[in-house]
């Protein structure tokens, strides 16, 4: 998943995840999930960025 700008999504703009991630000044993310070789998830690896658009 990748949102470039948080503060312009509206699912997370009305979501309180979405409006902790922005008063945590992160604009920009991306979520890759962590999966084993049998295709089950183990984690999400989530990287922010504090400029939109990233």
């Amino acid at each position: 998943m990748t949102v470039p700008d948080v503060a312009i999504d509206p699912d997370l703009l009305l979501h309180p995840a979405g409006r902790a991630l922005l008063a945590a000044d992160s604009r920009a993310l991306v979520c890759i999930p962590l999966t084993t070789s049998d295709g089950r998830c183990t984690g999400t690896l989530t990287l922010h960025w504090t400029n939109p658009g990233t």
